[in-house]
């Protein structure tokens, strides 16, 4: 199957991303905070079978430049929309994990008739509400600090999964430790995606999209960013939503099967 790696220049930042398949609906993956887009392979195997896929890391990580200052969300959305437009897309099934999610609420404010389905993953419409729990918070802490691969992967599998998953031994250590190879983001990246996280507030321009066709997935274990938050988003948008147990924020590597089914029947729907 045909993948393209490249680099998108818009002079203030340049953006890494890569596109599979050629044929089929267009399907947009946006990743969350501090994360490659290659965390999305799990349902980039699965889509492109039959969908044109693109994954792209976000302006401070991975493969795409830092550029100084405090992010927003507003800016990262245009300028996924500028990767759009150099695709080719006029119109584009959306999915979007954590803070992907709260770009991808962007996307559709900014540009709603090009969207044509969307799919929130673990996010929230009020980055200030999408605060982790006690213990979140000190996992999260953990996985920064440790410098250690192997020790930092089961540090981020303990942040991003659900016990249950890590005690039956089904996570996958090596994807993840092939997302930290591809570069997560780290100083000035970090930062400035953190300031997107908490400036975000979509939640007054999100309610009259209540037509568009949305679906939310969270899963139950969620300690990075609570269920709650996803919840709220599917009263918002009307939308329909699935609630994964046994799931963590990683839900969408967790399940992968669950989550990518979702999705199909989504897309399939509009």
């Amino acid at each position: 199957m045909q993948t393209k790696h490249d680099i998108l220049d818009l002079g203030h930042v340049q953006l890494g991303y890569t596109l599979r398949g050629t044929s089929g609906p267009p399907v947009l993956l946006v990743m969350g905070l501090a994360m490659p887009g290659e965390g999305w392979m799990r349902q980039v195997d699965d889509l492109s079978q039959d969908h044109q896929v693109c994954w792209f890391d976000n302006r401070g990580v991975g493969k795409s430049s830092t550029p100084k200052g405090l992010y927003s969300t507003q800016k990262m959305a245009e300028e996924t929309w500028a990767l759009v437009d150099h695709l080719g897309w006029e119109s584009v099934h959306v999915v979007g994990v954590s803070m992907g999610g709260m770009i991808s609420q962007q996307l559709l404010v900014q540009q709603p008739e090009r969207v044509r389905s969307l799919t929130l993953i673990a996010s929230a419409a009020v980055g200030r509400k999408a605060q982790p729990t006690a213990e979140g918070v000190k996992r999260w802490i953990k996985v920064q600090s440790t410098k250690d691969v192997d020790e930092r992967m089961k540090a981020l599998a303990h942040l991003l999964f659900s016990e249950k998953t890590i005690a039956e031994g089904r996570v996958d250590m090596g994807t993840l430790g092939r997302d930290l190879a591809a570069g997560r983001a780290r100083g000035q990246g970090m930062l400035g995606q953190l300031a997107a996280v908490f400036g975000h507030n979509a939640k007054s321009q999100l309610a009259i999209h209540q037509d568009k066709p949305v679906l939310c997935i969270v899963g139950q274990d969620d300690v990075l960013v609570s269920p709650r938050n996803t919840h709220e988003l599917a009263k918002i948008l009307a939308a329909n939503l699935l609630e994964i147990p046994d799931a963590g924020h990683g839900v969408s590597s967790e399940h992968p099967e669950l989550v990518n089914a979702a999705i199909r029947k989504h897309i399939l729907a509009v």
